[in-house]
């Protein structure tokens, strides 16, 4: 039986173990380390990568997401719990705000533009500021 992102208890089990033995972190501060894509990033993407072999995942980036991501998501028509859908407010999808940006897309278009300073301010702006309640 398999349960979060497809792992069952056992495989989940065996990554852990397998991940425990990587030698401990030295005591002292290092500099964090640069972002993905770097050189010096290359052997953790490699462990990782391994680390998906061992447990016969496919690719674990990149994982099409099928339809409206909340705490659930469905990928290959299986659903599994997501921890990264930043759907805080479980909005997403909500007929109301849903409708509200297909008007706000038709009324001000989809390009956010440049800063208000720089490229001047939309009536929206000024409404949200003088909302009741607001700031």
């Amino acid at each position: 039986m398999s349960d979060t992102f497809g792992l069952s208890g056992d495989a989940k089990a065996k990554l852990l173990a397998r991940l425990s033995n990587r030698a401990p972190a030295p005591a002292e501060v290092h500099a964090p380390k640069p972002p993905l894509g770097r050189s010096e990033v290359l052997g953790d993407i490699a462990m990782v990568k391994r680390a998906g072999e061992a447990l016969a995942i496919r690719n674990p980036y990149f994982r099409p997401h099928e339809g409206i991501a909340g705490a659930t998501t469905l990928i290959g028509g299986k659903s599994y719990d997501n921890f990264v859908s930043y759907n805080y407010l479980g909005l997403n999808g909500d007929p109301r705000v849903t409708e509200a940006a297909k008007q706000a897309i038709d009324r001000y278009g989809t390009s956010v533009s440049a800063s208000r300073i720089v490229s001047g301010e939309r009536p929206i702006h000024r409404d949200f500021e003088t909302e009741p309640g607001i700031a």
